[in-house]
């Protein structure tokens, strides 16, 4: 980094400044100092300046000087949305000045005359001011002068104010180093409270590597704390999915793992601005505040596999979130929001779509209400009105002031139950789902932190700020439900300390669990079991067994969870059973079961039973569990006389695999072994046993084995693994799926050839290939299980109609009695449908489309023809250029030449046709045929004016605007007759329609039979004319003149006006005057020359003649040679590369357009000038 003065602008008098403040917006600055002195000046870059950046010119175009201080300037503060300055001096005043026309002008004054100003600062939007005092004075103004608040911090010097960027906290920092963090309104933020013995404080430390402990001096002594955080997290307890969050360095994003602690599977998703997690049965409910700041927050409904559902924006930002199983609430300081989500288990049946009810569900319902409204009743409406006021949220609720006892902490019990627990110790209780409320009690004296209710919502328990955990019952008279066994006086009498966990039984109301500093105590009717040393947060409490989780090492771990981080703590009756079992058997559990009839105690002995082959037991057990598979389990146990068999059998009801599959191969039972397997679908293990074991595995055996293999990598897309063992079990269908997902269009070839004919699985091959283009492979698949029909489908649908004639030729051959009818008939379809298609493409105007599907199909004729309109509709309008008008003429003459070559392959097949008398194989021949057969096809196409409109520019180049050296100097205008309103384009003639309606024909036979005979003629005329164009611009004015002459012979198809033009411009630059003057001659009489462009060219004529002697000047014996060769009637062949006649007698030929050229001419190019075919 670097440093360096760049400029310097001095005060007059010399006098000290002290503060100094840059507006970041508006590029003003202030400046204050000794003696009131107060200037705001500005800098501005010069408009003209060439430099850019740091070096670009600035001028100071402001330099203005506020009076109203005395003192010392020494704070000086922007609001820099509504321009505005604030100023401070060292006598406590306090001045804000407004910017008005240009000028800065004083607008309000304040002194509070007590103590100086430290420092002063405008939030974000610009609407509040916090100024503070050296004194601990603190006062938060509005723009318009107001006063919000005001507050004495008795905690020291105060020296800076600083608003955070969202304008919800304010940080105070004093002079002793210390920052106090306040909110907007004025509340302290306090975090958590520790209570220390002893008298003072001296000192404290972090233990290191991100601890969490902390070592405090008090007095003589040395005290550890344990911190136990907040962290984002739920448990989904029917899904058996741990949610968490963590973030990383360097990342604005917070990411969430949702981890099946059952299956050992994780899913990790980032989110921005996450604030709270919670979650219920099969979903969770991540919430995160919304950008900008102050917009509210986003409610996104996940299931256990982390997959999005369903998401709500509310105009909150929820302080704490809670989940049932089918709502989520979200409460603020003075709201309480529930949102009734769309749960997709209970969108089933054919009314859930069909009643309102059922779309009003489908979307949810949503409720809103204040904690201060104590008199809530429902509604007396029914049916729709119902549903509008649910799903109609009353938001206005939000702008009403802040409760004075806000909501401090809530709970939910079921799906019926809310309780919020209000600052003051009271508690409301609400009714689900409708947010109807039910009751109010004073349920403690202190803040609750933290609650809790028991699954009966009988009992309630609270634990406070300073982390003391109180017992309370839902009711302020009366006890009921399981409360009517407790001793009340016992009940209020409970109280345990440092207490940050609690979690009562989703079973049992009567028990439930805390965490107290590093020791976890399970309470059953109040009574404590032994503790148990641990540090984990508790995730769920039901069937007598505590479910915990090492967050702090879980988080730690990242996505990298661990099982090692779970702990799952039965409960002392429980393992009290499980002694009992293992010591002395079943028969003495039954007085504990007598005393505890829990169904997990009931189940475990059961399967006691069931391990000791005690069968009449286990059988009877299961009865009372209403466990049906453990009863049917039994009773196929009994069918099994083989003692080794039924222990393997009763290991693998119990999850042993392992141990059921070794006692098998070690009795030399292999065959059940790999049957176990199978039955637990681990095919891996299947096949390594039937590969190891030496069993005899039949073939459909193994088949199935790689199959489901191949089943399992399909599930994980890995389509590579897949495809080799559905190839191996021979799934064929599976296989060519995989091949399709891999896109290995050549396996899929090569699948095709090692079918079998009229293989089932050809079809959808055929399908398949035919959906990606592979127009060629799929008909050939549909050929092999005779689908004639269904493969000229695919031809048409693909526009191959050329291979479509030639597959109904191939496979309708003529049968006797039937003649070719079959064969005439999809020809007929085919024509049809090709008709269509070129008349819609004419419809919208795509003509070269058009051309591009008769050539396919071909018609290479009518393709021609389409072409030939094109071309001169383009040329008619003149905004195309040279080369692309002569790009569609040598598309024409190369269309022609394949019509030559198809005509000569059908002379071919018709000669060798014992059938066909009627067959030539002359080429004049077919030729006329073709010309006659046309005549009668005028009404084949159809299309409108608009139509007609050039697409040229789509399939050549999107509106290339031709430059002046690619088309001639006068832009050609066309005298064919403007076309009607209507008209169809036919092939040799044109078909207008009248407004009537009437059709009558104007024929082109000329022109199709010069298409015929000439087919590059058009092409020619626009070679020569560039290549004339070029010539002359390079200097070469004989060669240009000879070849401007060659144009005489395309009037047909050029301007004569442009011909005559160029011809007349290179004779007067050759000196040519006699071929001058007849260019000018044919200028001055062309018929539709206006009067005005006749006198011009009269009058440059005149003016060139008056100089020189109509007669040639200055040319070589050799250019009269030339002349006299272009002259006469002997058909001479033109070099396409020169445009100069061919006086060799060894010359070359293109082979494509039948052009000649001179041999050391055409030696230079690599392809001929005109067809650009390559040269050899």
């Amino acid at each position: 980094m670097f440093a360096y003065l760049s400029k310097k602008i001095s005060i007059p008098n010399e006098k000290k400044l002290k503060s100094i403040s840059w507006s970041k917006d508006h590029g003003y600055i202030a400046c204050g100092g000794e003696d009131g002195l107060l200037k705001v000046l500005k800098l501005e870059v010069q408009g003209e300046s060439k430099s850019k950046g740091l070096a670009a010119q600035t001028n100071l175009v402001m330099n203005q000087t506020l009076e109203g201080h005395t003192g010392y300037v020494q704070v000086i503060t922007w609001n820099e949305k509504f321009k505005k300055i604030t100023t401070s001096d060292q006598q406590g005043l306090i001045i804000v000045w407004m910017l008005y026309k240009g000028a800065w002008y004083e607008e309000m004054i304040n002194n509070r005359n007590k103590s100086v100003v430290s420092s002063m600062k405008w939030d974000t939007d610009g609407h509040r001011i916090c100024i503070v005092y050296e004194d601990g004075a603190v006062i938060v103004g509005s723009v318009d002068g107001n006063r919000i608040w005001g507050k004495e911090l008795t905690c020291g010097n105060l020296l800076a104010v600083e608003w955070s960027p969202d304008s919800t906290l304010l940080l105070f920092g004093l002079v002793t180093g210390e920052v106090l963090v306040y909110d907007y309104a004025g509340n302290y933020l306090h975090l958590r409270s520790l209570c220390l013995p002893g008298k003072f404080l001296t000192s404290c430390a972090w233990e290191g590597s991100g601890s969490l402990r902390l070592a405090l001096t008090v007095d003589s002594f040395i005290y550890f704390a344990n911190l136990r955080p907040d962290y984002k997290w739920a448990y989904c307890n029917t899904a058996n999915t741990i949610i968490y969050s963590f973030a990383r360095a360097g990342s604005q994003a917070t990411f969430v793992v949702f981890w099946n602690v059952k299956r050992n599977l994780t899913r990790m998703i980032s989110v921005n601005q996450l604030t709270h997690i919670c979650a219920a049965e099969d979903y969770a409910c991540l919430v995160c505040k919304n950008e900008p700041v102050g917009s509210g927050s986003t409610l996104t409904l996940c299931n256990a596999m982390g997959i999005s559902l369903d998401s709500k924006r509310i105009q909150l930002e929820p302080t704490q979130v809670l989940m049932t199983g089918n709502q989520v609430i979200a409460v603020t300081k003075s709201l309480i929001y529930a949102w009734q989500f769309a749960n997709p288990k209970q969108l089933t049946g054919l009314t859930s779509g069909l009643s309102s009810f059922g779309r009003a569900h489908r979307e949810g319902f949503e409720r809103l209400c204040h904690i201060d409204n104590q008199h809530q009743k429902l509604s007396e409406v029914s049916g729709e009105e119902t549903l509008l006021q649910d799903r109609l949220t009353d938001w206005t609720l939000a702008k009403k002031p802040a409760s004075p006892d806000p909501v401090s902490t809530i709970a939910v019990s079921g799906r019926r139950h809310l309780f919020v627990a209000r600052l003051s110790g009271i508690v409301n209780h609400y009714r689900l789902p409708d947010l109807h409320l039910e009751s109010t009690f004073q349920a403690t004296d202190t803040r609750p932190y933290r609650m809790q209710v028991n699954c009966d919502a009988s009992k309630l328990a609270i634990v406070d700020d300073s982390g003391v955990l109180t017992m309370h019952l839902t009711t302020d008279g009366t006890c009921n439900g399981s409360a009517l066994l407790e001793d009340r006086q016992k009940l209020n009498d409970f109280v345990r300390k440092d207490v940050w966990d609690i979690r009562f039984s989703e079973d049992n109301p009567d028990m439930f669990a805390i965490m107290e500093k590093t020791r976890m105590f399970i309470f059953d009717r109040l009574q404590a079991e032994p503790a148990i040393q641990t540090s984990t947060f508790i995730c769920s409490f039901n069937n007598l067994e505590v479910l915990g989780v090492l967050l702090d090492e879980l988080v730690a771990l990242e996505d990298q969870p661990s099982k090692d981080c779970l702990l799952r703590v039965p409960v002392k009756v429980f393992r009290d059973c499980q002694y009992v079992l293992e010591k002395e058997g079943p028969t003495k559990v039954q007085d504990l079961l007598d005393a505890n009839p829990h169904p997990k105690l009931k189940q475990l002995l059961a399967e006691s039973c069931l391990a000791r082959q005690d069968l009449d037991t286990a059988e009877l057990g299961f009865v009372h569990c209403q466990n049906y598979a453990g009863i049917q389990f039994v009773k196929r146990l009994r069918n099994v006389q083989s003692k080794v068999i039924r222990k393997a059998e009763v290991d693998a009801f119990f999850g042993k695999i392992d141990e059921a599959e070794q006692l098998l191969l070690t009795n030399d039972r292999s065959d059940l072994a790999i049957e176990l397997r199978k039955r637990f679908g681990d095919w891996f293990r299947v096949a390594q046993l039937a590969k190891d074991s030496g069993a005899l595995v039949k073939d459909a055996e193994l088949a199935e084995i790689w199959n489901c293999i191949g089943d399992h990598f399909a599930d994980q897309m890995l389509w590579d693994k897949a495809a080799g063992y559905y190839r191996q079990g021979g799934n064929l269908t599976k296989f060519a799926e995989c091949l399709y997902q891999l896109e290995d269009y050549n396996g899929l070839e090569r699948l095709v050839e090692e079918l079998q004919d009229n293989h089932s699985l050809l079809p959808e091959l055929a399908h398949r290939l035919a959906n990606i283009g592979l127009a060629q492979q799929a008909v050939y698949a549909l050929i092999k299980c005779n689908r004639v029909q269904e493969a000229i489908d695919v031809h048409l649908e693909l526009n191959n109609w050329q291979l479509a004639m030639d597959l109904i030729s191939q496979h309708f051959p003529i049968t006797p009695g039937m003649g070719n009818y079959h064969k005439q008939q999809q020809q007929q379809k085919i024509d049809s449908l090709l008709n269509q298609n070129i008349a819609h493409l004419l419809d919208q105007g795509r003509r070269v489309h058009a051309v591009e599907l008769f050539k396919r199909a071909g018609k290479l004729l009518q393709a021609a023809e389409l072409m030939y309109q094109e071309a001169r509709d383009a040329a008619r309008k003149g905004t195309t250029s040279l080369l692309q008008l002569k790009k569609m003429y040598v598309i024409i003459g190369l269309l022609m030449e394949q019509f030559y070559e198809q005509n000569k392959l059908q002379a071919s097949v018709k000669a060798k046709a014992t059938n066909c008398a009627e067959a030539s194989s002359t080429l004049a021949g077919l030729l006329l045929e073709e010309r006659e057969r046309t005549d009668h096809q005028v009404d084949r196409l159809t299309t409108n004016t608009e139509s007609n409109k050039s697409v040229w520019n789509e399939a050549l180049g999107r509106n290339r605007k031709p430059d002046a050296g690619d088309r001639p100097t006068d832009k050609s205008s066309s005298s064919l007759e403007k076309t009607p309103d209507k008209l169809s384009m036919g092939i040799g003639g044109r078909v207008q329609v009248s407004e009537a309606g009437a059709p009558f024909v104007t024929n082109r036979r000329g022109d199709i039979s010069r298409l015929i005979d000439q087919p590059w003629r058009g092409a020619e005329a626009y070679h020569f004319l560039s290549l004339a164009q070029r010539q002359l611009y390079a200097g070469s004015i004989d060669e240009a003149l000879r070849t401007a002459q060659l144009l005489r012979d395309y009037e047909d198809i050029l301007e004569p006006r442009t011909i005559y033009s160029l011809i007349a411009m290179c004779a007067i630059n050759a000196k040519a005057f006699a071929i001058c003057s007849k260019a000018f001659t044919k200028l001055e009489t062309l018929p539709n020359l206006s009067s005005a462009d006749r006198k011009a060219y009269e009058q440059l004529a005149l003016d060139i003649f008056t100089l020189y002697q109509p007669s040639d000047q200055h040319r070589n014996p050799d250019s009269y040679e030339m002349d006299s060769m272009l002259e006469s009637e002997t058909k001479i062949p033109i070099c396409v590369v020169t445009g100069q006649p061919v006086t060799d007698y060894q010359f070359w030929m293109c082979p494509t357009c039948k052009h000649s050229a001179y041999e050391q001419e055409i030696t230079r190019l690599h392809s001929c000038p005109l067809c650009h075919f390559p040269v050899q």
